[in-house]
């Protein structure tokens, strides 16, 4: 009932909860997400989202094309570009882009982004890779699930890069909580910075960040929501479309 309710209440603009801000003023984030045709092999489509700081709704658009798995998961350059040049005009006040990507950013991205945004608008590319094979674990819990909002930076591998646990023991008022019976090993999310301009945006205003994004969907009310609502709603924006 309780998710039902605030479904129900989000999808008539009411604002069941907010976060709190943890990105600069004049901040613009950015999920980019994709669906892949599984017969063919190739993309079926590519969706740019974009929420202000504190996560609300602000443009949406969808682009159908088809582009070989082969070349990886990524907007065409001229998309890209697009995309951007209209978010500048219809959003003159954004000073700072942060951008969620499900997969590694493509060389075409990163210079359509490049030239778009330039020296006007300061940037974070971050790749979200939700199939990390790596596990935490916290051996002074009975359950030795480790507290959500962990993370991890793992300097042997990328001097960037870091483990996020979005799910797992959470805290509230009162102390430690424990997981619902759920079975399983929480899985990270393992973030990886592939370019920042924003010099107020350490690893640990990332990850804080990445964290509160994913108390925004409004579709469930558990304490345990993995992924950011930018990736999770531009993807389920793009599996939409026929």
């Amino acid at each position: 009932i309780r998710d039902s309710s605030t479904s129900i209440y989000a999808k008539v603009n009411g604002i069941p909860w907010k976060i709190k801000e943890a990105a600069p003023p004049g901040t613009g984030i950015v999920g980019i997400a994709f669906t892949i045709n599984h017969q063919t092999k190739e993309i079926k489509a590519g969706t740019f989202y974009l929420f202000d700081r504190l996560g609300r709704h602000l443009f949406l658009k969808t682009k159908k094309y088809t582009l070989p798995l082969t070349e990886g998961l990524y907007m065409p350059y001229k998309i890209m570009k697009e995309t951007l040049e209209e978010i500048k005009g219809k959003f003159p006040w954004i000073k700072y882009m942060i951008f969620h990507k499900s997969a590694p950013f493509h060389e075409d991205e990163i210079r359509a982004i490049s030239e778009s945004l330039g020296k006007e608008i300061k940037y974070t590319l971050l790749y979200l890779r939700s199939n990390s094979l790596i596990r935490v674990f916290e051996t002074d819990v009975e359950n030795f699930s480790v507290t959500r909002g962990t993370y991890i930076v793992i300097k042997e591998c990328f001097d960037d890069s870091f483990i996020l646990c979005t799910t797992g023991n959470s805290l509230d008022d009162f102390g430690m909580r424990k997981r619902p019976k759920i079975f399983g090993t929480p899985k990270p999310i393992e973030i990886i910075v592939e370019e920042n301009l924003i010099e107020e945006l350490g690893i640990s205003k990332i990850a804080e960040h990445i964290l509160l994004l994913t108390k925004l969907d409004w579709n469930t009310c558990n304490l345990e929501v993995r992924e950011p609502i930018t990736t999770k709603y531009a993807r389920k924006a793009a599996s939409l479309l026929p």
